[in-house]
């Protein structure tokens, strides 16, 4: 047999062990993932000086209703508030805004404030209460200039009732949007339905003694069976009611007394005025915000699907909290809370609340922010609130409305 010259041996071993080497450096047949590059960090929270815009006179002491929208439809956030009647401010874009406009109606003194779809000839209609006549008005911008005209009322409840807070949703599953409503006196819920050509049924009476003096209220689908639902804020007593919509195909049984789940427990002498509804840990179900001004505190009760709630997370405020609202402040990815306090957190000077939320429903402490003064250097006494991108730069921006100085106050969103 023919001798192999070592020669051989050391040559194929050097082949092989620099292929091994060149497997290696190549991370094999399934190299590692490359790390993902770092997530930037998010802004510092910061808001600009207050922008006090006058409403007018005689705005109600329980108006609590802001409403952002485009109204003209020039690309530009607009915003309307309740006064006597309904005013609108047309947004410049870069956080300015032109002259207040008031809307036509022969209704005044109004409570609550919401928009929806019920003309085609128009993008967006605006609806509100109006307790002192038991009349719910619808106002229309044919011209889309920003002045409304109203006109169109019919009952928002039996005589001598008190419609308080409004909700549009497509209650009935039919693609048009409905109106319910709360009435203050005896505690009910009153559903508008839309048959189109702004027309509407009669209002069905749907909560058979489940409420008690309820104020606003918000809709969603917080069970997700594909209903809208409602939760109402009761300042009459310490819990907010989520009422579940079975899908009935009788507008009047939509809402039964047994849909009704009063679980959620506020704190005792809450006096709830607002509430409203976020997805605030990104699980896609819409958690709720109840601030209690009677303990200076904002409640918030996570959705855990299938209808059900957890107990109450009680988040310190200042005085008088009465609306909250959630948004991204500083661009983390998630969302944070936002409360005003009317008489701020010294008793005296009108102020907000934000509340940074780490994706999973924990919040920070409060960092709080002046709301401000009117033209008279009297501090604003802010009670509702909106969020909206006012200036194009990408961060929500924040309206109020106070009352007691009849003043809208919009702060621009300075975080870097």
């Amino acid at each position: 047999m023919k001798r192999v010259d070592s020669n051989f041996w050391i040559i194929l071993f050097s082949i092989l062990t620099l292929g091994a080497a060149a497997c290696s450096s190549a991370g094999g047949p399934n190299p590692p993932n490359p790390p993902n590059p770092p997530l930037p960090p998010p802004l510092t929270l910061n808001f600009g000086a207050p922008l006090s815009l006058a409403m007018g006179t005689a705005v109600p002491a329980n108006a609590q209703t802001v409403y952002v929208g485009d109204f003209n439809g020039d690309g530009n956030l607009d915003f309307a508030v309740l006064n006597n009647t309904i005013c609108v401010f047309l947004g410049n874009g870069d956080g300015t805004f032109g002259p207040r406009l008031d809307a036509n109606s022969p209704l005044n003194g109004p409570a609550a404030l919401a928009a929806g779809e019920f003309d085609a000839q128009a993008p967006m209609e605006l609806v509100a209460s109006f307790p002192a006549t038991t009349q719910v008005d619808l106002f229309f911008d044919l011209d889309q200039d920003g002045v409304f005209q109203g006109g169109v009322s019919f009952p928002g409840g039996l005589m001598g009732e008190t419609p308080h807070g409004v909700a549009v949703a497509d209650f009935t599953n039919n693609g048009q949007d409905d109106i319910m409503l709360t009435e203050t006196n005896t505690s009910n819920l009153y559903l508008q339905v839309n048959t189109g050509m702004v027309t509407f049924n009669p209002f069905s009476k749907l909560s058979g003694g489940k409420l008690n003096s309820p104020r606003n209220l918000v809709a969603a689908d917080f069970d997700q069976d594909g209903n809208m639902d409602v939760a109402v804020a009761n300042n009459g007593a310490d819990f907010a009611t989520v009422w579940f919509n079975n899908g009935n195909a009788n507008p009047a049984s939509l809402f039964q007394p047994s849909d009704a789940d009063n679980s959620l427990t506020m704190p005792a002498m809450s006096g709830a005025q607002g509430i409203t509804a976020a997805d605030l840990n990104d699980d896609g179900l819409p958690d709720l915000i109840v601030p209690s001004p009677g303990t200076k505190q904002a409640a918030v009760f996570m959705n855990q699907g299938g209808g059900n709630f957890g107990a109450a997370n009680l988040l310190t405020a200042g005085n008088d909290p009465f609306s909250a609202a959630g948004a991204d402040f500083d661009l983390d990815g998630n969302v944070d809370i936002i409360v005003p306090n009317a008489f701020g957190v010294d008793g005296t000077n009108g102020d907000f609340g934000v509340y940074l939320g780490d994706g999973l429903g924990n919040f920070a402490a409060p960092q709080f922010f002046t709301a401000g003064t009117d033209g008279a250097a009297q501090p604003n006494h802010p009670r509702s609130i909106a969020v909206g991108d006012f200036n194009g730069d990408n961060l929500p921006d924040v309206v109020m409305a106070s009352d007691l100085v009849d003043q809208a106050v919009v702060v621009l969103n300075t975080s870097n």
